[in-house]
């Protein structure tokens, strides 16, 4: 199971405003968003940003941007990737929403439990208490007969003085389960109430007894087989193995929650798993965990032979994650693994989707179930994975942001406006403004994001002496990472580029050549993006035929089949590469095929966008983008 919340500020809001690998390469929007990256407080020493591959030149941003999907069914370590509830649909968008949908009929049978209350004398006890949160949460979620908003969802709720009526209402169930944990030395309480929330009365309530905590697990079971009762729910058979996925171990059940909680780098984390697991080598959740811990490890590793051990143990974990509880429940971080880490995205979507058979309803998988699909380049196929894992976790900004960019890379404006309309803020603020240019070339006024995306957004509007100023505000500086530098410069070249600036433009490009071959000794997520890195230098320096020749070892470089949404991004900037040197033939074949697939490049953007200017009066080009074929949803 995969509910984790540690390590989920890997890409802010959404991917669209990360910079490629930590530097602002022509910051691009709209990537796929992972449950547990769409928000949370930074831990310190966090490692580099998980890569995004962005297209150099003004090309929308590709579906491939991985998302970190993990294992464990819970990971205790920042809040939820939601804003508040109280912030929850407010600032509502520029654009008049489209007819509403009927409200589906919401079941009897579904629930939200609320964030519970620590009267544990020692607040440190705190994480405890979350711990059991989200184990009460999990076990519930094995009823197949129910429906139980994920903990993110919930989390969102905490401290807001909305009634249990409206509290209710905002995650589209019908029931509430609240309650309080008291623990005191290795005795604890759980003091739950379950109740109809449009009249607030009492369905269930548990016992008031304490119990060792070693029976936490059996607490589980039964409060979940009550809840079941009182709800009239099927409960299938084998629901309540909870000692297949957590620890009946104190000890150890300590260990993965301050593993969760820990501010440090992974070093901490994996060492506090590693201690749990030799207490219970049985404990799959805290498996799924540390596999997840050496994947975040591997990318901030500063050498090759680290980055091979941490890539190693990732899969080694995972593997036990998945031998542990067989049958697909333990396949997440496996999933993740390979999907992250190998780039075998057909191979992950095998995994998550018998993952799912086990445990349909897991938010979490449902999301990375369109990730993987979106990535393979079957976009249509992702929006009922995404719209699942909205139902079953509809505060948190991740499953919409995704939504948002399959009906915009689909060229589908009015489903793109009503998931403005109904979603979080968080998209009407800064989600829908790469999608309304994708979907209609119109520029944001004012675009809300960082200050690469914001440089980006004033080359596209044409307005080179904004973005020249915001650039020399931020300059690249010799104390930044390479990569940083890097990023900051190709910005900066390409602007007086554009400007007409071209002695200062190929000065900056022999740098940014420099600067490529310093970061050839670098550690790499994806070996191939040296390619990219090589070939935007050597187009800057006005070596046009090199760069055309390196970028076409970056787009062969990609599997057709494992990466299938990767390889049109890649085309695409070749595309780009060839209407910069005004080669119109080359750029329209290219642009051709990808207009006749949701790759993300669409009529109104080469419309509007400049990367494409020295190709706009050529024949072939403008059939292209009078061709009422290319507008067409797909």
């Amino acid at each position: 199971m995969d509910t984790s919340a540690r390590g989920r500020n890997d890409a802010g809001v959404c991917e669209q405003v990360k910079t490629l690998l930590g530097g602002p390469e022509v910051a691009r929007a709209f990537q796929p968003v992972s449950s547990e990256s769409a928000g949370g407080k930074a831990r310190a020493a966090q490692p580099v940003g998980r890569r995004v591959l962005a297209a150099a030149w003004g090309l929308a941003a590709a579906v491939v941007a991985v998302a970190c999907v993990i294992g464990g069914f819970f990971w205790l370590k920042r809040p939820p990737a939601s804003a508040p509830i109280s912030a929850q649909h407010a600032g509502a968008g520029t654009r008049p929403p489209t007819a509403e949908k009927p409200a589906p009929a919401i079941s009897d049978k579904s629930l939200v439990v609320l964030p519970l209350e620590n009267l544990s004398p020692d607040p440190e006890n705190a994480f405890f208490t979350d711990g059991m949160h989200a184990e009460i949460i999990a076990t519930l979620s094995r009823i197949p007969d129910l429906k139980v908003i994920s903990r993110d969802s919930a989390v969102a709720l905490k401290g807001s003085p909305l009634s249990l009526a409206e509290k209710a209402r905002r995650v589209g169930v019908v029931n509430v389960l609240t309650g309080s944990v008291r623990r005191e030395g290795d005795r604890v309480r759980v003091q739950l109430e379950l109740r109809r929330a449009a009249d607030e009365s009492l369905l269930w309530s548990s016992p008031k007894a304490d119990r060792a905590l070693t029976d936490r697990l059996a607490l589980q079971d039964e409060i979940a087989s009550e809840v079941a009762r009182a709800l009239q729910a099927r409960e299938a058979r084998g629901t309540y193995a909870s000692a297949q996925f957590m620890t009946s171990s104190p000890a150890a059940f300590e260990l993965f929650n301050k593993a969760g909680w820990t501010r440090a780098n992974s070093t901490d984390a994996i060492r506090l798993l590693e201690e749990a697991l030799q207490l219970d080598p049985q404990f799959m959740t805290a498996a799924s965990a540390l596999s997840r811990e050496h994947y975040t490890a591997w990318l901030a590793a500063a050498d090759d032979v680290a980055r091979q051990r941490h890539m190693a143990e990732s899969k080694k974990w995972a593997e036990v994650a998945s031998r542990l509880v067989p049958g697909g429940a333990g396949d997440s971080a496996l999933s993740h693994y390979y999907a992250m880490m190998e780039f075998d995205n057909p191979r992950a979507l095998q995994l998550i989707d018998g993952a799912l058979r086990a445990l349909p309803n897991e938010a979490l998988n449902h999301n990375r179930r369109g990730l993987a699909l979106q990535r393979l380049g079957r976009l249509a196929e992702s929006v009922p994975a995404y719209e699942r894992s909205i139902e079953l976790d509809p505060l948190n900004s991740s499953p919409w942001l995704n939504l948002l960019n399959v009906f915009a890379f689909l060229r589908r404006p009015d489903e793109f406006n009503r998931v403005v309309s109904d979603g979080p803020a968080r998209i009407k603020e800064v989600g829908s403004d790469h999608g309304r240019f994708v979907v209609s070339g119109e520029l944001p006024s004012q675009p809300r994001t960082n200050v690469a995306a914001q440089i980006d957004w004033l080359m596209k509007a044409r307005r080179l002496d904004e973005a020249l100023k915001l650039s020399e505000a931020n300059p690249a500086t010799a104390s930044q990472p390479v990569r940083v530098r890097f990023g900051s410069m190709v910005q900066r070249t390409m602007i007086l580029l554009r400007m007409g600036r071209t002695a200062e433009g190929q000065e900056l490009g022999r740098t940014l050549v420099l600067l490529a071959k310093e970061l050839e000794a670098a550690p790499e997520f994806d070996q191939s993006e040296r390619e990219r890195r090589t070939a935007l230098a050597l187009a800057f320096s006005g070596r046009h035929a090199e760069s055309i020749a390196t970028m076409k070892r970056y787009v062969a470089a990609c599997s057709p089949v494992k990466r299938t949404a990767e390889l049109w991004s890649r085309r695409g900037q070749l595309a780009e590469l060839h209407a910069q040197f005004s080669q119109p033939r080359d750029a329209v074949e290219i642009i051709k095929d990808l207009l006749r697939v949701p790759s993300g490049l669409t009529v109104p953007m080469l419309k509007v966008d400049p990367t494409w200017d020295n190709v706009r009066e050529d024949p072939a080009f403008k059939a292209l983008l009078a061709d009422p074929k290319n507008s067409a949803p797909l």
